[in-house]
């Protein structure tokens, strides 16, 4: 009798450490699984920063051509400001110039009809 309760007690115990090592087993591959989603996910965050990463790169790329194009167009526009100005000046000087010319057309048209006056009155 003893000996058919140990073999029934050795029994319980092989079913229970069976039942216990099933159990490990499967709490051991449900391990497994939620690490191998969370190395997933892990790459797919890698994956995503690594794009975000990307489009900001290209956004200040962009944003430095735009400020780079802005600097050449405010250049362009102080280069044309400061060419009217010139413009602007030359014509002055041309309308003073031929104003000038014409007063002193004028005046040399005034004295030749003076000379020729004075010279009818000599003569």
């Amino acid at each position: 009798m003893l000996r058919q309760t140990v073999e029934y007690e050795l029994t319980l115990l092989r079913t229970q450490h069976g039942k216990q090592t099933a159990f490990t087993h499967h709490l051991q591959t449900q391990f497994n699984q939620a690490n191998d989603q969370i190395k997933q996910l892990q790459l797919q965050v890698e994956t995503h920063n690594q794009h975000k990463d990307n489009e900001l790169k290209e956004k200040d790329k962009k944003i430095l051509e735009l400020e780079n194009e802005t600097e050449t167009l405010h250049e362009r526009e102080r280069r044309i400001e400061a060419l009217n100005e010139q413009i602007q000046k030359m014509e002055k000087t041309f309308t003073d110039s031929e104003s000038l010319s014409r007063k002193n057309l004028a005046q040399s048209i005034l004295a030749k009809e003076r000379e020729t006056e004075l010279k009818k009155e000599y003569e």
